[in-house]
Order: C-alpha cells, then structure tokens, then sequence
C-alpha cells in the first residue's frame, strides 16, 4: 500500500507511452501487456490502402462515426480500403493490388489496427484480413508466426456486425427511465467487397476522455506491477464487474457474452490509474442472443435484425470459464513469466461465481447458492415468468 493509503499505483515507465495522449494509454497496455509473448511493433505502422469503385462495394453504417468514416473514406465515384500492412498471403483480397496511399496506425489487438483521429476524423480500430496479425516473424518478434485463419473471416465480421445492430437496437427500446450508457464497442462500419473481402470499422465512442483501457489479458501482467495486493485489484477491477455485466447483459439485454474472454474485456481506470470498476466490451463475432428473449420480444412486437446462426440458451458456467480463459498463457509466454498461484486462481474462481450469484438473486428475487442452480432453473416455465415480470420493468411492455 502507497504513502496515501492507495493500494493502486500509476503503472511503472514501461506502461507509458511517450508518443502517445493520455487518451491512448490503452494502445501501450496493447502492446506491451496483452498477449505478451507477441513483440508487437511499439512505433506508428503506415497501413496502405486500394481506391476501388464505388459500385464495388457494399457498406453499412450503423453509427454517427461509422456514416463519419464511410464520408472520409469517398471521394466522388471511389473509395479508399485499407489493407493489413503484414499481410503475405496472397488469398487475402486486394493482396496483389497496388497500394494508393496510406493511413497512419497503431498495432493493437489481433488483426485490429487503431487509425487516429486524425486520418478519418474520427478515432477507430479497423479490422482486416491478414494471416500476420502480429507482424513478420523477426529476430525481436520470434514468435510472430502464421495465422492462416485470419486471413478471410468475412461471415464472422459480418456476424459482428449483425450482433452490434442488435445490441444497439435493443438498447434503444428500453423505457427512458432504464436507459444506460452504452458499456460496448459496437462496430461501426463495414465495407464488403469482392467473393470475401470485408473491412470493419469499430465505434470508439464510449471510451472516456482522461481514462485508460487495460485488456483482461493485461490485466495480470499489468495490474500486479500497479498493486502490492494483486488478488484484490484483480477481483475489484475485473472479476466483480464482469460477473455483473455477465448477468445484466443476459437478463436485460438477452445478449449472452458467450466467449467474453479476457482479450475482449477493456478494464477502465480513471486519469489516476484507479480503476472505476466498469468495463468495456469489444469484438462481437463470437457472443450470441438468448433464444428464450427472441420469443418474448418478438412476443411484443419488437423489430429486432435478425442474426444468422447465434440463438443458443444461456449458459453461466460458460461464462465463468471464459473470465479466466488464455490469462495464465498469456502470462507463462511473456519473457517475464508469472503464474497465478493456485490459491489465487481458487480465490478468483470463487469471486467470480459470489458475485454472479448475488447479482442474479438480486434483479430475479431468487436464492440459489450455486451457478448450477441457476442453470437448471433456466428451462422451467418459472424463470420464464420472472423474466417475463423483469423486462416489462426495462422496456414498459405489458404481454400480449
């Protein structure tokens, strides 16, 4: 504990980034604590980009920044796409054509690239096909190998999309009195072109000026060079509130995080590096929509996007299993190896499905003493009536 009795540190030297803003502190957390056995590039990366026509290409917009960017990106009858900088699979679309220029970027998570305000006039992450997502292999960055799988992708991006417009159009069904901040990185544009060729944009917006973002799996990494007692900072600042969010995004929104991992997970500290115990999350591709909400808001009359493929029941221990998911390899890779005892896993475990507990007792008037509990209740006409009774509070309806 610090002089002032603050258990939380500013993180040491090597977590700030001198090129960057304040505002950017979650790009230097990127690189240097997420996925850490990756040496991504810490300096800017010029990312080229292909005029194509505008017949070419499908877009979608389904934000104010990403009608923003798709407005930057014209220019009378054509279009600038980017493509990944690292990229040497020639499958990839628009991998053999000639580059017409290029933006200023940040290396980030997987095959995202953070493009500055600057570039498009609108801060974003672009998502791209690539099978070098974390640079070339090199005698600094050795384990930079092939990711073959991420070189297309066009159904699963497009997937995000879809899972984004049901989110953000959900969220605007709920009464005014029930109305929340948006906790999430929808994605905001995309631009399909060719047989698989897709790019996506992602909406920033809901990041706060004078915070940072710190991905879960930075978070051992990281957060146990900020505090003397890492098993609380790790329970406060993500444990506890992503065992909320878990159940608040199921029961309010139908929206099941279904592999919400640590990557996914953007914890959020103040401009004093104390976290405000919320999160952000990012990457939709994987989540999935609760089959037994789809009944009841359809039930209602809701026009809700239709989503391909993601209708499944929910599943808690999923959920607690995806909390802890890739922390302890991202960590045992990492030149600075560093292993979560067992007694601190234990701990984590069990903060996680506490919290869970008392959060999902709480909003359904329930009792259960375990997530299996909850998960057998899911199936019976009970649960079905009291959710029934929960979102007629959030979204004012009445059953037909």
């Amino acid at each position: 504990m610090s002089a002032n009795g603050n258990p939380y540190q500013r993180p040491p030297e090597k977590f700030i980034y001198p090129k960057l803003s304040e505002r950017l502190q979650w790009i230097d957390f990127e690189l240097r604590a997420n996925l850490v056995q990756y040496k991504r590039n810490e300096s800017a990366v010029t990312v080229p980009w292909v005029w194509l026509n505008i017949n070419e290409v499908k877009s979608r917009a389904l934000t104010e920044s990403g009608s923003k960017i798709l407005v930057s990106l014209k220019e009378g009858d054509r279009i600038r796409i980017p493509k990944h900088p690292f990229n040497t699979l020639p499958s990839v679309p628009l991998f053999s054509k000639k580059s017409d220029g290029f933006f200023l970027g940040h290396l980030t998570a997987s095959r995202s690239i953070y493009l500055e305000t600057s570039t498009l006039g609108v801060e974003t992450t672009v998502k791209l096909a690539t099978n070098r997502p974390f640079g070339p292999k090199t005698w600094w960055n050795p384990r930079a190998g092939r990711q073959n799988q991420k070189a297309k992708g066009g159904n699963t991006i497009a997937r995000g999309m879809d899972l984004s417009h049901y989110l953000l159009s959900i969220r605007k069904l709920r009464s005014a009195q029930a109305k929340i901040p948006n906790n999430f990185l929808p994605e905001a544009l995309s631009i399909e072109f060719g047989d698989d060729g897709i790019v996506l944009f992602r909406d920033l917006s809901a990041m706060k000026l004078k915070h940072h973002y710190m991905p879960g799996t930075a978070s051992i990494f990281a957060l146990r060079e900020m505090s003397n007692d890492f098993l609380s900072i790790m329970l406060q600042a993500y444990v506890f509130p992503k065992a909320r969010d878990d159940v608040a995004y199921f029961l309010d929104d139908g929206f099941i995080r279904n592999n919400a991992t640590p990557q996914n997970i953007l914890i959020e500290l103040n401009e004093d590096y104390q976290p405000t115990f919320q999160h952000l999350l990012r990457d939709f591709d994987d989540q999935r929509i609760s089959n037994i909400h789809k009944e009841l808001f359809k039930e209602w009359g809701f026009f809700l996007p239709e989503v391909e493929g993601v209708y499944m029941g929910f599943k808690p221990h999923e959920m607690l299993e995806s909390t802890f998911m890739n922390l302890e390899v991202s960590i045992h890779e990492a030149d600075d190896p560093y292993l979560i005892p067992l007694s601190a896993r234990t701990a984590l475990r069990s903060g996680y499905e506490s919290v869970f507990l008392e959060e999902w007792n709480r909003r359904m008037r329930t009792q259960f003493n375990s997530i299996q509990q909850v998960e057998t209740s899911l199936t019976t006409p009970e649960f079905k009536e009291a959710l029934r009774s929960h979102l007629v509070k959030l979204y004012g309806k009445s059953p037909l």
